[in-house]
Order: C-alpha cells, then sequence, then structure tokens
C-alpha cells in the first residue's frame, strides 16, 4: 500500500481542508535532492497512519507552485486544518522531519489563526 498520495490542481484544497493534518511534498522526478529526501518522507508517511501525505510533481502543476511560493525544491509544507504552519525548503534530516510532525500536531487551533 502507498503511504502517499499524489493531488494536483484540481484535486488539492478537497484533499487538504478534509483532514487534520496533511504534510505536501513538493518535488520534480529530475531533482535529485527530492531523491534524497523521499525516503524519510516515505518513511515517516508509513509511521504516521493519523497524517495524510501528498506528493505534488512541480512540472504538471505549476499553478500550486506559484500558489505556495515554492522557490526551490524539494519544498515540504506542514498543514493543520488546511492552514500552512510550517515549511522545509531543501534536504532535511529525519530527526528534523520528526520534530516538524510532532511540533504539528500540537499546534492548537488559536495559534494557527495567528
Amino acid at each position: 500500500m502507498n503511504a502517499i498520495s499524489k493531488s494536483n490542481q484540481d484535486s488539492f484544497s478537497d484533499d487538504i481542508q478534509s483532514i487534520a493534518i496533511a504534510i505536501v511534498d513538493f518535488s520534480g522526478i529530475w531533482c535529485a535532492p527530492c531523491r534524497i529526501t523521499e525516503s524519510i518522507v516515505v518513511d515517516s508517511a508509513e509511521k504516521n497512519s493519523d497524517i495524510k501525505f501528498f506528493k505534488i510533481d512541480v512540472d504538471e502543476n505549476p499553478q500550486l507552485v506559484a500558489n505556495f511560493e515554492v522557490r526551490s525544491i524539494p519544498t515540504t509544507l506542514f498543514f493543520k486544518n488546511g492552514n500552512v504552519v510550517n515549511r522545509i525548503t531543501g534536504v532535511f534530516t529525519q530527526s528534523h522531519f520528526n520534530d516538524l510532525i510532532e511540533e504539528t500536531r500540537k499546534l492548537e487551533i488559536n495559534e494557527i489563526k495567528k
């Protein structure tokens, strides 16, 4: 079973709004740093069934890239209740990724709206 779903410009809003926590990986198949972080994202997706993970191909979804001001890849966005609450750009470690997942889980609604 694939723990990461593909999303696109047509379904993205519905995908994100329908879940408490979502993590979205903006990447490209040609991107070497994206391949480095892919195993971290996949491993996390398999271990965190309460979080929905999405992959966005930047070449196929330029409007989403523009909407979220993705200037470099990989860029990973952390959503809680449909709001972006964290972002990683570039290569990251499993430890840093896990820390941001936990930080996202702990955020309260009133902290997100600030």
